[in-house]
């Protein structure tokens, strides 16, 4: 495996897989490693329970929405 290879977050829209849009100081967010990229998906899906737990969302969004995927393999 390529050390310079980067991971993205996909998000299942009604079209299809794409980029979920993350950003992280203005770039699109990238990560080192499959690990990184499912903790930050994990982490996501962590705040929205809590929000729904207080009655400040409606719960649509699963962890099934969100795959990672190899930058140069994301079309």
């Amino acid at each position: 495996m390529d050390g310079n290879m980067k991971y993205k977050v996909e998000y299942h829209f009604a079209y299809g897989w794409d980029d979920a849009g993350w950003e992280d100081d203005d770039q699109p967010a990238r990560f080192n490693t499959v690990p990184e990229a499912q903790t930050a998906i994990d982490e996501l899906i962590a705040d929205i329970q809590d929000a729904v737990a207080r009655g400040n969302m409606i719960d649509l969004e699963t962890k099934d929405n969100y795959r990672v995927v190899a930058e140069d393999n994301a079309n």
